[in-house]
């Protein structure tokens, strides 16, 4: 099933957000040690807008982290885009998250 969650950060700003897979008890982490992600956010016309770094450092651990540089968001300027996160275990491919990344403009 396919969440929804929204990121925002602001131009010029680095973003890093880490998410935590858990098992249905919420607590037991699940094992990502055979995933692979990719994570982007697309312009209306559905082009790539930016390829967020996807890392997995303990896949035990059940963390993902998805992060863009400050030379990103700078170059992607105030604005909003749909975002998604897809995991690949084996073969099967399934997006897991979806939302709006929004960057907005610092005053």
């Amino acid at each position: 099933m396919t969440a929804n969650l929204n990121l925002e950060c602001y131009s010029g700003d680095d973003i890093a957000k880490t998410l935590k897979f858990r098992a249905s008890d919420r607590t037991t982490p699940i094992d990502l040690t055979d995933y692979t992600w990719s994570a982007l956010a697309l312009n209306a016309d559905g082009t790539t807008a930016a390829t967020f770094t996807v890392t997995c450092a303990d896949p035990a651990s059940g963390d993902v982290t998805l992060s863009l540089a400050d030379s990103v968001t700078t170059s992607l300027g105030a604005g909003s885009w749909r975002w998604s996160l897809t995991q690949t275990v084996s073969t099967v491919t399934t997006t897991i998250l979806v939302g709006t990344f929004s960057v907005l403009e610092v005053v």
